[in-house]
């Protein structure tokens, strides 16, 4: 066993995701498998896994958007930046494609060891802020298996054994949740430069590595052994992250970044019609690209196990996806021209019945008009004037979308009703209009009668005592 030290390393483990529920309208509850104690590819075994338990409560679960939230999950994505004030080099997480928190793992969340065959895992339950990271949370619930997560943690203590390290005590800082395109060995420039900036006795490395599976074996120096010789290739070999690739992109115009070599010169391309083709920048082009220098490539695929190779040319491993993606492609072309065709049928039927609603709402008015015109005196009919505010508001479209719960259409209804008021309205004016008539009637007695004179008018009352009225 080596000697131990006391260091700060800022390492990733990956870990898995999923959804178990919907808590509310807010949350969604989570349940990540976050840390084992087995070696990792990248030659890291976590210990002490129980003492540790607590470093899981009240840490942020994060993830980044990419090209305007439509790659969701990425990598670890933030910017190194030196403090003006202090010289202090520190993570700023203030860039578009920089990682943002969309929940949590609360401080009395079910915490525990969960053994998984001879494995032991941390496994946690944390919370999804649903409003603030919807697409998120269908995406981690329609993959069905969730997503990959990595472990932030700050290791504190560790020692090297039989060529790994041991991870003593260390400072979990949060839960990232990775993306569909980060590949197996991101963190393989991070590792680089762990090892440059232990040689040169620097207090604070970055150690970032994502990982897919792990070895069944410490990753120790065995060189010698010709059987791990591929095993070493795969686990050495530094894989370019997407982010990476698209930031190189932008300078070949037509092109799409697929591949970089580990020291960025060489470039693997492209075309719009998915030919290979291929750049070496050299120290005289200064960073720009001479658009003459793109030339055509030969893009052969290695398929690494740990007991050999095998390649293969692209256009053979691309050829069973290409024939099913231009099926696919036929097949939405076809789902596309019958969309088409139903929406416009759709939208003719809606037109005709919104024609059909409207005659019938003018229709129902005249109708109910009429019904209350049938048992009334010449003289005493509604005037069919009195519709003209309502024929406006029918052909406006107010009465054209009333519906019922089971979306039988009410219009004509409530245009009756409305009818019906406006008479009501009308009868009123008239019953008005004939008491302003009428004559003032009164009641006196009249001397020298035996009845009282009882609705009578004035003229008739002033001839029974006798006058004129002259």
């Amino acid at each position: 066993m080596d000697e131990k030290t006391n260091v700060s390393l800022h390492r990733l483990e990956v870990g898995r995701l999923k959804v178990l529920e919907a808590v509310n309208r807010k949350l969604y509850r989570v349940e990540i498998w976050a840390l084992n104690d087995k070696v990792n590819r990248n030659g890291w075994k976590y210990i002490n896994l129980e003492s540790h338990l607590k470093e899981f409560q009240d840490i942020p679960i994060l993830t980044a958007y990419l090209r305007n939230g439509k790659v969701i999950g990425d990598g670890h994505n933030f910017d190194m930046r030196i403090n003006p004030k202090t010289g202090e080099e520190y993570a700023s997480f203030t860039g578009p494609d920089s990682e943002r928190i969309v929940g949590w793992i609360p401080k009395d969340a079910n915490i525990r060891i969960e053994p998984e065959g001879e494995t032991k895992w941390v496994v946690a339950t944390g919370y999804l802020w649903t409003w603030y990271a919807r697409e998120l949370v269908e995406k981690i619930a329609g993959q069905g298996g969730g997503m990959e997560v990595s472990i932030e943690t700050l290791v504190t203590r560790e020692h090297r054994e039989d060529g790994y390290d041991v991870e003593e005590e260390y400072v979990v800082l949060g839960v990232t949740v990775l993306g569909d395109g980060v590949a197996p060995a991101v963190a393989g420039a991070s590792i680089k430069s762990l090892a440059e900036l232990r040689e040169g006795m620097k207090n604070e490395i970055l150690k970032a590595a994502s990982y897919i599976g792990e070895t069944d074996e410490p990753q120790a120096a065995t060189q010698k052994d010709p059987k791990r010789n591929a095993k070493e290739r795969m686990r050495n070999t530094m894989i370019p992250t997407m982010r990476q690739l698209q930031e190189a992109g932008k300078a070949f115009e037509g092109y799409t970044c697929v591949g970089l070599s580990e020291d960025g010169k060489t470039v693997a391309l492209l075309s719009a019609q998915n030919a290979p083709f291929g750049y070496v920048f050299t120290d005289s082009d200064q960073g720009n690209v001479i658009p003459e220098r793109i030339k055509a490539a030969n893009a052969i695929v290695t398929f690494t196990t740990e007991d050999g190779e095998a390649s293969s040319a692209l256009d053979n491993v691309m050829a069973p996806l290409t024939a099913k993606l231009n099926e696919t492609e036929q097949a939405n072309e076809t789902l596309k021209a019958e969309n088409k065709r139903l929406t416009e049928r759709l939208e003719a039927m809606e037109k005709r019945e919104k024609a059909r609603r409207l005659q019938a709402a003018k229709d129902a008015a005249t109708a109910a008009l009429d019904k209350f015109n049938a048992n009334r005196d010449e003289g005493r009919k509604f005037n069919c004037d009195i519709l003209n505010g309502l024929l406006s508001r029918i052909d406006a479209g107010e009465f054209t979308e009333c519906e019922d719960k089971e979306c039988n259409w009410t219009g004509d209804k409530q245009v009756a009703n409305e009818v019906a008021v406006l008479c009501m309205a009308e009868q009123a004016k008239q019953d008005a209009a004939e008491k302003a008539k009428e004559k003032r009637r009164f009641s006196m007695p009249i001397p020298g009668t035996k009845n009282n004179a009882a609705g009578m008018t004035i003229g008739e009352l002033a001839a029974m005592a006798g006058h004129t009225g002259d």
